[in-house]
């Protein structure tokens, strides 16, 4: 086989299991909306019944509570960061769209630069699965 044959091959290949990724991801998708429908149905049937905890046939449901920070008021947020210099409360990561949007108007953000990151975009023929 020739470099260009191997290339060809290995591109069907890549379609193909992108298909298959895909519809797994879909179904994927699906599988956590049902559990997550279900979890809130249970949840609140436990609530109602005033259970913490409950089994049956051989399934043991208990309540868990999770403590999260819900942010009210971002000004405050902002303000408290500012003065205290407390970054470690943000993710550290930039946001896509709007480092996008400053460079497109020459607006550089100091520290930062520009990386293209080679990717592969693979288009299908209509009628190729």
């Amino acid at each position: 086989m020739t470099q260009l044959e191997i290339l060809q091959e290995t591109m069907l290949q890549l379609n193909l299991l992108r298909g298959e990724e895909t519809r797994a991801a879909a179904k994927a998708a699906a599988l956590k909306t049902d559990c997550r429908q279900l979890e809130v149905k249970i949840i609140q049937l436990m609530g109602e019944l005033g259970l913490g905890n409950i089994g049956h046939a051989g399934v043991q449901a208990d309540l868990k509570y999770t403590r999260v920070y819900k942010p009210e008021d971002w000004l405050q947020i902002y303000n408290r960061i500012q003065r205290t210099g407390e970054f470690d409360l943000l993710h550290k990561r930039l946001s896509i769209t709007a480092m996008a949007e400053r460079f497109k108007v020459g607006d550089a953000v100091p520290g930062v630069s520009i990386v293209d990151v080679p990717g592969l975009v693979l288009t299908r023929s209509p009628g190729v699965l």
